[in-house]
């Protein structure tokens, strides 16, 4: 009878011969809400038929991929579930198969249950066969590996199985991707725009690739772009004179929801991204504090874009009354757990959060360029702590930015929130105070009316 080798089975370790041990690394996004765990690990005991290891390393690596699908979904899993999942594995491990009849017909007889794929994998191992490396198609990888906003990454793979098809995933090349950005140059669509579905995509396929622990690089990776990264990072902070407009937009306009000018505010007065905003919970926000403040971290509404955007926000005066009724409107009638209560309704759609925030910049007047757009009011706020001439560690703790110093890495972290705040009161003062020289022909209000 042939043997396959354990470099073909997914997450088995372990001299050839044994002992044998499935191990898994836990996707860091999913770590707390499975027990904590940084890697699933059984161990099989020395003299375990080989198939059976087998068997039940294809089972764990099913169940486990249940498990990251279900917490990536926004399903709370207990702790019964978890163990039940983990122990049809370990029954697998009971059964003794005789030389005449092999672990399929055994599972059968048992009564149990195989899903096809785990019936193929068992027949292979049983009869010498070569065990197939898991290889979903590139469609499938979006619903495998779902976002808290699933339209951008879906619609990215949809463009790309259009001009590739609808390949293997592990047969996808960089030429492939490298035909996929041909072709949407070829369609007119704007570098940023290519960029960020690049990046959507490569952010899934990386995943595909370490959950199963591929040796394989990322096509998406290292592609270049032309003219992308200054599309996407030049934008422009906010003058005094487009400040005013939008602030007499909506003083004006009755018709304007007031979720819409809550968000508005905090992205203003906090420099925080819209992301961090959108994804606010309930629970991130201490404003009965002494020193009120919001916590930007990790949640089951979004992730973050790096380390360092871990950060405590303290909250301006002038934006306290904003967050008291924020937290009001969102609690209305719900009586939903804290750590999953979104302030924001747009917690799982920023994409749409930033269609409506832009449009209502454009309703109050602000023109029409892509350097100034929902994201401007995060370069207006650092723009702002410059003027103040706040201090650089400072600006980098209040803005999620890794700081480059050495000095910076010795002594205390975090600042006292006192001290931060008064650097953002300071800063709100100068808000806007930008020198004209900064923006194009037809950027600044007063142009339009000369």
């Amino acid at each position: 009878m042939g043997r396959i080798s354990r470099r073909s089975v997914p997450f088995l370790h372990g001299p050839e011969g044994g002992p044998y041990k499935y191990r898994r690394t836990v996707p860091s996004d999913v770590r707390p809400f499975l027990g904590g765990k940084s890697a699933w690990i059984k161990s099989f005991p020395r003299r375990t038929r080989y198939s059976l290891v087998v068997a039940a390393c294809e089972q764990l690596a099913a169940d486990h991929d249940q498990l990251i699908s279900r917490v990536r979904a926004g399903e709370v899993i207990d702790a019964v579930t978890i163990s039940r999942i983990e122990s049809r594995a370990a029954d697998i491990l009971t059964l003794e198969p005789s030389e005449r009849y092999g672990l399929l017909e055994l599972l059968s007889s048992e009564g149990k249950a195989l899903d096809s794929e785990l019936a193929k994998t068992i027949a292979a191992v049983e009869h010498g066969g070569r065990l197939p490396t898991p290889s979903p198609r590139l469609s499938s990888l979006p619903e495998r590996y779902p976002r808290r906003d699933p339209k951008p990454p879906e619609i990215a793979f949809r463009s790309l199985v259009a001009v590739v098809t609808d390949k293997v995933a592990s047969d996808l090349t960089r030429s492939d991707v490298l035909k996929w950005i041909n072709a949407c140059q070829d369609k007119g669509q704007a570098p940023g725009t290519i960029l960020r579905r690049l990046n959507a995509m490569k952010s899934i396929y990386s995943e595909w690739l370490r959950d199963y622990e591929i040796n394989k690089q990322n096509p998406f990776s290292h592609q270049k772009i032309p003219d992308a990264r200054g599309n996407v990072e030049d934008r422009a902070p906010f003058h005094i004179q487009h400040l005013e407009l939008i602030d007499s937009y909506i003083a004006e306009n009755k018709r304007i929801r007031p979720e819409t000018v809550q968000l508005i505010r905090f992205l203003q007065y906090t420099g925080c991204s819209l992301s961090e905003i959108t994804g606010l919970a309930v629970a991130d926000i201490f404003s009965n504090e002494p020193t009120p403040y919001l916590v930007i971290r990790p949640n089951r509404l979004r992730d973050l874009k790096t380390l360092a955007r871990q950060r405590i926000i303290p909250v301006a005066d002038r934006l306290l009354p904003t967050v008291e009724q924020a937290i009001r409107r969102a609690q209305r009638g719900s009586s939903g757990d804290p750590e999953t209560l979104p302030v924001f309704s747009y917690a799982n759609s920023p994409t749409n959060a930033s269609a409506t925030l832009n449009n209502t910049l454009r309703r109050a007047g602000i023109p029409k360029s892509r350097r100034l757009t929902a994201y401007s009011m995060r370069h207006t706020f650092k723009e702002a702590l410059r003027t103040s001439e706040c201090a650089n560690h400072i600006q980098d703790e209040l803005m999620g930015h890794a700081s480059s110093s050495i000095a910076d890495r010795y002594g205390a972290k975090h600042r006292q929130l006192r001290e931060k705040k008064a650097a953002i009161e300071a800063a709100l003062d100068v808000l806007g105070q930008v020198d004209l020289s900064n923006y194009r022909t037809g950027e600044l209000p007063s142009e339009r009316h000369t």
